[in-house]
């Protein structure tokens, strides 16, 4: 079994990973690649996380959470507005629009949340946050985000 300080320490990198390719987009003819993959290799390391309890309820500093929604959509040009259905309400609701470089920024915001868990209140609280964050915000846009990007790759 692996010990939270140890799956923490992989979990980092991967945010890490993510966060200077969604910031900075990396090689034009690899950069949406490269972001599946580092959407799926999140996707695995929530799989991995260990079962924990929240810490105390500290609260980051709001500031630190607003990647530039210019800054990602100039890393990603090609990207922007999808269609979108709820799964869950499909038979009854409208198609919406969703927005990629929106998903993005949500993504980093609660990635960059569970790291200053990790600095500031324990590696447990991190894992924890990943977690709940994941099931109840970023996950879904990772989803809805990696679909989209699977369609501009291989259709």
């Amino acid at each position: 079994m692996v010990t939270t300080q140890a799956w923490w320490a992989g979990a980092k990198a991967q945010i890490g990973r993510f966060t200077d390719l969604a910031l900075d987009g990396g090689d034009e003819k690899t950069r949406l690649g490269d972001l599946a993959v580092a959407l799926d290799s999140l996707v695995a390391t929530y799989n991995t996380a260990p079962l924990t309890e929240p810490g105390e309820d500290d609260l980051p500093p709001e500031a630190e959470f607003h990647p530039s929604y210019d800054r990602i959509g100039a890393a990603y040009p090609e990207l922007g507005y999808y269609a979108d259905v709820d799964p869950i309400f499909a038979e009854r609701s409208e198609p919406l629009l969703a927005d990629a470089i929106d998903d993005l920024m949500d993504i980093c915001r609660d990635l960059a949340e569970a790291k200053w868990r990790a600095e500031n209140v324990s590696v447990e609280d991190a894992a924890w946050h990943f977690r709940f964050s994941y099931q109840i915000h970023w996950g879904k846009h990772l989803h809805r985000l990696r679909t989209h990007l699977h369609w501009k790759l291989y259709d």
